[in-house]
């Protein structure tokens, strides 16, 4: 049998529930057990609840990964600093080097000034002097003939055209001689039609048939000297200042836009203060001194464009100016004219003249 239990043990496990019911009833407790209250109402407490201050826990930084050790070298350092390095390095290794250098090869050869004599240690090796070339002697520089060269005119100058090479342009022939372009000895008595022409012989008739004969010239008179040209081309007369060297001009121009200009002194100036001036006007100081077929003192430029002639004191300049045209298509003509000028005291009429030498000038 279950022994009873005695009032102050029920009191003693009544007490306990009530703490149980109590700790679930927001935790109240009695003060005083069920024996001690003589019948009153038991005051409750009700406990304060502490104050619980929540705490701002950081959370803890993940631990730093460790790199794999793959069996490489640590990182090198910047390739641009090492090769700054590099290069300073070299450089003042060379700029030591040619400064050693430099002083060691003025101390082996010291100056012609210096009193200081040096002592050579090697032996000394006499040197055998080389025979020294023989200089040349000097030949007389001959004048080159260059048609082709540099003209006194600013465009480049070429030759006419001249298909059969009788020394007559194709456009001489055709429109002052009237001859073929295509016969060098048109009328076949054993002359080219240049040479003919050069001699002012008419190249299209047998000798002694002269140009001006023919009528294929006409003749100009000054009043120092005679002048033969084509009579296709017409003639105009300029006077300068009479203080110049060359106060008188004459021009012969072409059809075709070409002119043959002359300036004649006025017999004041020297010929060689003439001459000279005229050598100075030229691109090309190349002159070729010869005489005319009459036998005047004649000097001709390489370029054969430019001559200068002395009759008796007065100078003449002769000028062949191509005008637009870059073709010499008049050069035979221009040299026939140079050979006409004959003086005019002493002008006689043509005859019969011996035939033409075997020339082509």
């Amino acid at each position: 049998m279950a022994k009873e239990k005695t009032k102050p043990e029920k009191d003693q496990v009544e007490g306990e529930k009530k703490k149980k019911v109590s700790s679930k009833l927001n935790a109240q407790v009695f003060s005083m057990p069920n024996k001690y209250r003589h019948g009153k109402e038991p005051a409750v407490v009700v406990p304060k609840k502490k104050e619980v201050t929540k705490q701002v826990v950081q959370p803890v930084a993940p631990p730093r990964p460790v790199p794999k050790q793959t069996g490489k070298p640590p990182a090198k350092k910047s390739k641009t600093k090492k090769s700054l390095i590099i290069a300073g390095v070299v450089m003042i290794f060379a700029v030591s080097l040619s400064s050693y250098l430099l002083l060691r090869s003025k101390q082996k050869q010291p100056s012609a000034t210096d009193d200081v004599k040096v002592v050579k240690t090697e032996p000394v090796i006499p040197k055998t002097e080389t025979p020294k070339p023989k200089p040349k002697p000097v030949e007389d520089e001959v004048p080159k003939d260059d048609s082709t060269s540099a003209s006194p005119f600013v465009k480049q100058i070429v030759p006419g055209k001249d298909s059969d090479s009788d020394g007559l342009t194709d456009v001489e022939e055709q429109l002052i001689y009237n001859t073929n372009p295509s016969l060098p000895d048109s009328d076949k008595d054993g002359f080219l039609d240049g040479n003919e022409v050069y001699h002012r012989y008419n190249p299209a008739g047998t000798a002694p048939v002269t140009l001006l004969g023919s009528n294929l010239v006409l003749q100009k008179d000054t009043d120092h000297f005679s002048i033969l040209y084509p009579s296709k081309w017409t003639v105009g007369d300029s006077t300068k200042d009479v203080n110049t060297n060359f106060p008188k001009s004459i021009l012969f121009n072409a059809p075709s836009g070409e002119q043959i200009r002359l300036m004649i002194s006025n017999g004041s100036t020297s010929v060689d203060t003439l001459m000279q001036e005229w050598k100075n006007t030229l691109d090309n100081k190349v002159v070729l001194e010869t005489d005319s077929k009459v036998g005047f003192k004649l000097y001709i430029n390489s370029d054969k464009l430019r001559s200068f002639l002395v009759l008796n004191g007065v100078a003449i300049t002769f000028e062949y100016d191509t005008g637009n045209k870059t073709a010499v298509d008049y050069l035979q003509t221009y040299q026939m004219m140079i050979n006409s000028i004959q003086k005019i005291d002493k002008l006689e009429e043509e005859t019969v003249n011996p035939e033409p030498e075997e020339s082509n000038e």
